[in-house]
């Protein structure tokens, strides 16, 4: 099993280094489902471009990211 702070410095470096452009493209590649739940049928270019939300929406998106994540592995 993976070490929590191993994942950690993992998931930290990861969001602090990658690009919105790439975490949609990501996103809607690895979990289509919650891509069309968080964006619809935008494309990552309008979804980019518009201003950011607060951070309560972006927790939500982590929370749903995070079941899906759970839901892979289990």
């Amino acid at each position: 099993m993976l070490d929590p702070k191993e994942a950690g410095a993992i998931w930290q470096k990861h969001f602090d280094t990658v690009t919105p452009e790439e975490f949609v493209s990501r996103v809607k590649r690895v979990s289509p489902d919650l891509a069309q739940e968080m964006w619809g049928d935008r494309t990552v270019e309008e979804i980019c471009a518009e201003r950011r939300r607060p951070v309560r929406r972006a927790r939500r998106a982590f929370a749903s990211f995070g079941r899906s994540v759970l839901r892979l592995f289990s």
